[in-house]
């Protein structure tokens, strides 16, 4: 694998995370829920794609082209939902990975993240293992950023300890690992 992650700057303006902050908050789904994992404190909700309407093409196409030129996936789509998280001083997300675990018809291939906060933080450092060691990927710190990795790597948020950290987070899945 050529890289184990990539990366955006800025692909939306204050402007544009602004619009999608109130478009998050305002339409939590019904029908989908969070799995709440015993691993993370955090406020999550789901809220699904059609939601946004056209605010998050940028986005999807940045995952696609990116899938297609750099990781190579077969992958079904574009998921139905997006996760939207609201990390508060002391929230965090213990090292876990995206992927599904053996049984399930699909396995989840690719984790896509952006930073939408609009207000600084501090901790809440995004963080993955690579090569053997923790790194702080610090691309995804300026708001509006993206970054895209395979499922199963290991990856975390540190202890937010001042204001309040927002992103979203949409996984795509595919055929079962061969």
């Amino acid at each position: 694998m050529l890289y184990q992650y990539y990366y955006f700057k800025k692909i939306f303006d204050e402007k544009a995370i602004n619009e999608i902050n109130e478009i998050a908050i305002n339409n939590e789904s019904k029908f989908y829920s969070d799995n709440g994992a015993s691993f993370k404190k955090v406020n999550c909700f789901v809220v699904e794609k059609e939601k946004f309407k056209t605010k998050l093409n940028v986005f999807y196409d940045l995952c696609i082209d990116t899938n297609r030129d750099i990781f190579g996936f077969e992958i079904f789509g574009l998921p139905k939902t997006i996760n939207y998280n609201q990390y508060n001083a002391g929230h965090e997300y213990a090292f876990h990975r995206d992927s599904t675990d053996n049984g399930y018809m699909s396995d989840t291939k690719l984790t896509a993240i952006v930073n939408l906060s609009t207000v600084p933080y501090t901790g809440g450092d995004f963080e993955m293992i690579l090569d053997g060691g923790v790194k702080i990927i610090e691309e995804i710190n300026a708001p509006g950023s993206m970054i895209i990795f395979p499922s199963f790597l290991y990856h975390r948020v540190t202890p937010v300890t001042s204001g309040k950290r927002i992103t979203m987070s949409a996984w795509f899945n595919g055929p079962n690992w061969k």
